[in-house]
This record gives C-alpha cells, sequence and structure tokens, in this order.
C-alpha cells in the first residue's frame, strides 16, 4: 500500500471507527461466525473506487487501558474519498456490533478441573491452552496452575509445553539428565515435583 501510494502520488486518508466492546481473539476468529462473514467483505470493501484498504482490529481485550476496543480501519486514496471511507467503516462496524452477543467460542472452555474431566470423552490428542497466560499475547506465561491440576489428577501421556521460569531450567540443567530436583516453579509459589529430561 505504501509503494502504491508513492507510486501514484496518493495522500491516503485513513478512517478508523471504534466500537466499544472488548472482545478475546479466540472470540474473533477470521474462520467463525459471526465474524466469518463480515471479514470476508473486507477484499469487497477494498477493491471499491478510491478505496485502498479495510481492515477490522479485535483490540487487545487483556490490556487495562482506556483505548482498548475493537475497530475498523478503512483506507482512502485521499480526501476526495474520505465520506466513501466513513460509510463503508461504518456499514462493517455496525454488523460486527449488531452481531457482538453472538460472538463466542468455538470450542469447550471453563475452570481447568472441568477441562481435565472433559478431555476424558476424546479419544485422539487434546489441548488444552491457558489463554489468559498465552505469551503471544504478552503475557508472562509463568502460571503453573495447569500443570498443577495435572499432577493432582494424575494426569497421564500429558506434556506441558512450557512454562516461563529461567531459574528452574538452570537446576534443571544443572541437575541433569534423568535427575530429580525439588523446586518452585512458575509465578506462584507451588512446590511441584519434576523429573529433569534435558539433554
Amino acid at each position: 500500500m505504501l509503494a502504491e501510494a508513492m507510486d501514484k502520488q496518493l495522500n491516503p486518508y485513513i478512517e478508523c471507527i471504534t466500537i466499544p466492546i472488548l472482545v478475546p481473539g479466540e472470540m474473533s476468529i477470521t474462520e467463525v461466525e459471526p465474524l466469518h462473514s463480515i471479514y470476508a467483505q473486507i477484499p469487497v470493501v477494498a477493491a471499491k473506487e478510491g478505496l485502498m484498504d479495510a481492515s477490522i482490529f479485535a483490540g487487545y481485550c487483556w490490556a487495562d487501558l482506556l483505548r482498548s476496543a475493537m475497530r475498523v480501519f478503512v483506507i482512502a486514496e485521499d480526501r476526495k474519498y474520505a465520506s466513501k471511507a466513513k460509510e463503508e467503516a461504518g456499514k462493517l462496524a455496525q454488523q460486527i456490533w449488531d452481531k457482538r452477543k453472538e460472538m463466542k467460542l468455538d470450542v469447550p472452555a471453563g475452570p481447568i478441573g472441568e477441562m481435565l474431566h472433559l478431555v476424558c470423552q476424546y479419544d485422539q490428542t487434546v489441548f488444552i491452552s491457558d489463554s489468559g497466560d498465552n505469551t503471544t499475547a504478552g503475557a508472562p506465561g509463568d502460571n503453573p496452575q495447569v500443570l498443577e491440576a495435572l499432577i493432582r489428577a494424575k494426569a497421564k501421556n500429558a506434556l506441558v509445553a512450557g512454562i516461563v521460569d529461567a531459574e528452574a531450567l538452570k537446576k534443571c540443567c544443572q541437575a541433569g539428565v534423568n535427575q530429580s530436583v525439588m523446586l518452585n516453579i512458575g509465578g506462584v509459589k507451588s512446590i511441584i515435583y519434576l523429573a529433569s529430561r534435558y539433554k
């Protein structure tokens, strides 16, 4: 878009409409309704005369910031098409607002105890995610509650993909392969026994 603006000597105009809702990423997936049909309109809007692009941003609902909200952006070639950009952004934003109560998770969700019980009903591999401690969304990734629940439930054939704890990692590496260590892990003081499998 930048290259196009430079090549054609455009002075793009950006229309932004803020929708006063906070939606977690898990409820704003492009492949899941009701947003799937709304996201599908973006290429159509962007292809209209005088417009360059359109985007829907779910926002980051976990940030404790006043500016956190869902937004629609439509970019016009210049101010001549500002009213069209505003109109198209408004249409998309209004559809999202009208469908806000229909936005739901497309997978089972609940307290970790309930999820561990639910896992027993599946024959295939199941992924359990602590979406509130998601490092790709800016969280520290040091919450050991899922691991603690797995230990208490005496879960078998379970793999914890990772807990951020540099000090615990250092102690495991120092202990060596197939050694046991006792340590506090994660951001809370839960004593958990771990077998060191590091090479």
